[in-house]
Formats: C-alpha cells, sequence, structure tokens
C-alpha cells in the first residue's frame, strides 16, 4: 500500500471513529453536564468581574489545574466564541486518543483487526462502575484531553521513548490532574518492571514524590485537605455516592475488577508478551493495589482520600485490559467485526432512540431556557438570580453557563465542588434545605428568600404575583428587588 493510500486510510479512519465515539455519547452537546463548572470557571478566568459572589466557588477545583487559564488564554487569542474553542478541544481530544491508538498498537505490535477491534471498543461509551466517569463524554472534559495524553505517553513507553512519555505526562497532569498522576503511576510501576537499568532511578524519584507528598498533606498545600469530613460535609455529597467504594453494590466490585482478573491471568499466561507489554500489566494491577491500600483512608471518609476519587484508576486498567485482549486473541477479525456491527447499533439508539438526533451542537440550544437565560446576561453584572436547583438536569445549562450570572444554587454542581471545600458544604446544605421544594414554595418565602440573601431575579415557569421583568412561552423571570444602582460585593 502507498503512503498516501496509508494517509487516506488513517484519515477515514479518524472519520469514522470521531463519528461513532460522538454517536456513542449522544451526540457532542456544549453547556452540558460537567460544563456547568468548566465554563463558568473559564468565564471567570476572562473576565474577572463575572461571578461577583460565586467565583470563590468556582475557584474551589479550578486553583488545582491550569485548564481555564489554558482555555481562556487560548479563546481570547483566537478571537473565536468559547463554545467553538470547546468543540475544537473535544475534537482534539476525540482524535487524540485515535492517534494514541494507533501508535499503541503499532508498537505493540498489534494486527491490524486487533488494532480496529480496540478503536471499535473505545468507541463504546460507558461509566466505570460506580465512579463518577465515563470513558466517553459528549461535551468538552478535560478528562477525555487528559486520557489521550496519557495513550500518547504509553506509545512513547511502548517505544522505549521515556522523554516523551515524560511529556505528554506532564501535559494530562496540566490538563487534568488525577489523570496524568494515575497513567503516571501505571507508567512508572511499567517502566520499574520492564527496565532493570532504571530502577534504581526510578526507586530514588519514588522516594523523593513520597517525601514531597509527606510533607504538602503534613505542613504544605495539602495540609488544609488533611482531614476527616464531618457531617456537614458529607451531607453535601450525599447524592455522589460514587465517592465511597466501601458502599459500593456488588456488581460494581464485579465490573471493576473483572478487567483486573483479565490482566492478572494475562500477565501469569503470556510469558511472551514483551518486557513493555508485560510491565504496564503489572502497572494496571499496582493501580488496583493502590486502590485496595488506600480505601481505609476512604472508609474513615479522610478528606483528600475522597477528593482524588481512587476508584478512577479502574479506567486504566480497564484500558490495559483491553490491550491484552486485542493483542493476544486468536479470533481478532470476527470481534473487530463484532465490535462494529454494535457500536454502529449502539450509536444509532443513543443518538435517535435516546437523544434528539443531533449529532453535534456547537451552541446552547435555541430554546426558551436559553431564550431567558440571553435576557439575563444583559443586566447588570452583579444580579443575583434564583431558580430552580436543578436547573442543569432539567434545562439542559445552568444560569452561570447560560446567563454567566450567580445564581443562588446549582444542586448538582455545587454539591460536586462541595467535595473540595467544606465551606461549600454548608452552603450547599442551607441552600439545598431552602430550595428542595422550589416548585411549590409559598411566595412569601420566595420573598424572604429574596430579603435574605439580595436575590433579583426569579426564574420559573410558575405563575406568580410578582412584577415580570422579562417572559417567553414557558419561563417568566421576577423581580425580586428593585435595584438601586451598582453594589459592592467582596468576592
Amino acid at each position: 500500500m502507498t503512503s498516501a493510500a496509508k494517509g487516506a486510510l488513517i484519515a477515514a479512519g479518524a472519520i469514522a471513529f470521531a463519528l461513532a465515539a460522538t454517536a456513542n455519547a449522544g451526540g457532542y452537546r456544549y453547556g452540558a453536564s460537567d460544563q456547568a463548572f468548566y465554563i463558568p470557571a473559564i468565564r471567570d478566568a476572562m473576565d474577572p468581574a463575572l461571578f461577583p459572589r460565586d467565583g470563590w466557588l468556582l475557584a474551589a477545583q479550578g486553583r488545582v489545574i491550569l485548564w481555564d487559564g489554558l482555555v481562556a488564554g487560548v479563546t481570547e487569542l483566537s478571537g473565536l466564541p468559547l463554545s467553538w474553542i470547546f468543540f475544537l478541544f473535544y475534537l482534539i481530544g476525540v482524535l487524540g486518543l485515535y492517534a494514541g491508538v494507533l501508535l499503541v498498537a503499532r508498537v505493540a505490535r498489534i494486527p491490524s483487526w486487533g488494532t480496529v477491534a480496540l478503536l471499535a471498543l473505545l468507541t463504546l461509551r460507558h461509566r466505570i462502575a460506580k465512579t463518577g466517569v465515563n470513558t466517553l463524554e459528549g461535551y468538552l472534559h478535560p478528562r477525555m484531553i487528559a486520557f489521550a495524553l496519557g495513550m500518547l505517553a504509553l506509545a512513547s513507553f511502548l517505544r522505549r521513548r521515556p522523554g516523551w512519555a515524560c511529556a505528554a505526562l506532564v501535559a494530562a497532569c496540566a490538563v487534568h490532574p488525577t489523570t496524568g498522576v494515575w497513567f503516571g503511576m501505571l507508567l512508572g510501576v511499567a517502566a520499574f518492571a520492564a527496565w532493570p537499568r532504571w530502577r534504581k532511578p526510578l526507586a530514588a524519584l519514588a522516594v523523593v514524590a513520597a517525601a514531597a507528598t509527606i510533607w504538602a498533606i503534613a505542613a504544605g498545600p495539602l495540609a488544609s485537605r488533611a482531614v476527616v469530613m464531618d457531617d456537614v460535609w458529607l451531607a453535601a455529597v450525599a447524592t455522589k455516592d460514587y465517592l465511597f467504594p466501601h458502599e459500593w453494590p456488588l456488581y460494581a466490585w464485579v465490573f471493576n475488577f473483572a478487567p483486573v482478573a483479565i490482566v492478572g491471568f494475562a500477565l501469569w499466561k503470556l510469558n511472551n508478551a514483551g518486557a513493555e507489554m508485560r510491565g504496564l500489566m503489572v502497572g494496571a494491577l499496582a493501580l488496583a493495589a493502590f486502590f485496595i491500600v488506600t480505601l481505609p483512608f476512604v472508609t474513615m471518609r479522610y478528606a483528600l482520600a475522597v477528593q482524588m476519587q481512587i476508584p478512577r484508576v479502574f479506567w486504566q486498567v480497564e484500558l490495559v485490559a483491553f490491550l491484552a485482549i486485542v493483542r493476544f486473541v486468536p479470533f481478532a477479525r470476527p470481534l473487530a467485526i463484532g465490535l462494529i456491527a454494535l457500536s454502529l447499533v449502539r450509536g444509532g439508539v443513543v443518538l435517535f432512540g435516546e437523544k434528539d438526533g443531533r449529532l453535534v451542537s456547537i451552541d446552547l440550544p435555541a430554546d426558551d431556557w436559553t431564550d431567558a437565560m440571553g435576557w439575563l446576561r444583559h443586566q447588570p453584572v452583579d444580579v443575583h438570580v434564583l431558580a430552580d436547583p436543578g436547573q442543569a438536569f432539567r434545562y439542559g445549562s445552568s444560569v452561570r453557563v447560560g446567563a454567566e450570572r450567580d445564581v443562588f444554587h446549582e444542586d448538582v454542581k455545587d454539591a460536586a465542588l462541595a467535595m473540595y471545600d467544606r465551606a461549600i458544604a454548608v452552603r450547599v446544605v442551607e441552600r439545598r434545605a431552602l430550595t428542595h421544594d422550589f416548585g411549590s414554595k409559598p411566595l412569601a418565602e420566595l420573598l424572604s428568600l429574596a430579603r435574605s440573601f439580595d436575590l433579583d431575579y426569579l426564574v420559573t415557569e410558575e405563575r406568580l404575583d410578582l412584577p415580570v421583568a422579562y417572559q417567553n412561552d414557558t419561563f417568566r423571570i421576577y423581580v425580586l428587588a428593585e435595584r438601586r444602582g451598582p453594589r459592592t460585593l467582596l468576592r
């Protein structure tokens, strides 16, 4: 096959992979799910005047990653709308994953049909059981780009290019720290097992890293997280059942440890797998062992252990199990054909049966919620909005995303952020109690909330005896308090 034909085949494969992955994720959507945090945090980095009340809440997670500032900088330099920047980064993540698979397959000597099978497997979006992480997202999430970078690091390791592997790992950690760290642990143990000459420097590096970690926890930047979560803190994150694996149902243990068993079996049986591939298997088993060793700290609700979300190491373990399967099964061709058929059928069912059939939605949907948020976005930057606490889930995006304004409570993402900061947890518990019956709350209570928390507007589908500032076919924006000029607020 000529180089031109190979290039055309690789390009066609990239398009097919991106289409199948996006369809299985239910189509690309801007402003969905975890973007209820990421978009406001990036907007805040671009314009510090935004979110005068909620900026400290957004910083709880944003202060430990570089992603927000990176995307803000790219957006400002390019002059493109943030929604287009998100879509382009989404494509970079998907195509980066595709490129990583091809590189890994070539270096690991995975046969052509095995490579196709691996690509098809990776289009089948699924949740790593009870971990809160999906293998694909139908929106831009930095975790996906970090995973693609981790694949490139893995390919560099298999090629015995430690410098390139380290560079990819550093980039992954900058984009999404924990995903980068889990890949770093996987490859660090793999290198220790596969490269005897590297064992002394790697052991020395591990000692230094352990000492630095102990210092950071005892007296450094992680000291504030070295506490046991109290009842209030736990109440705020009670809906996030994936944080506490000792409470997992049986199926989660089975699903998460099945790849561990596959890796262990492959390591036992495949003596001819090659040093690097066997090293990866040892690294995957080490990640599972790390989960077990740290489980008591999560069980005792030690804040730092909970915040690290250690069960997500099973994503990397599953990847190594997939590599072992496609590398050594004798029936790669029928496996690949079956997985392609499954991916096509499932993608169609998800996209057209469960979702609205749109493969890509680069901007927020042109619906009544987005229209109401557009009106709020043109109000003074310090307005304070009251809306259904389940706004992001019910309407597809949050007030912070659609209107770029402070909101009294957005339960899904605020509760997730509460994991990182007890002060946020206190706020979540308080405001969840005040809004739990939002749809049926008497007018007198709404007005009392407005007085107590300096609320300006109420967005609701209900008809109330209040002045209407704006309305469309579905929503009404009511005036809760008359404004008398701009306010001076502390961040």
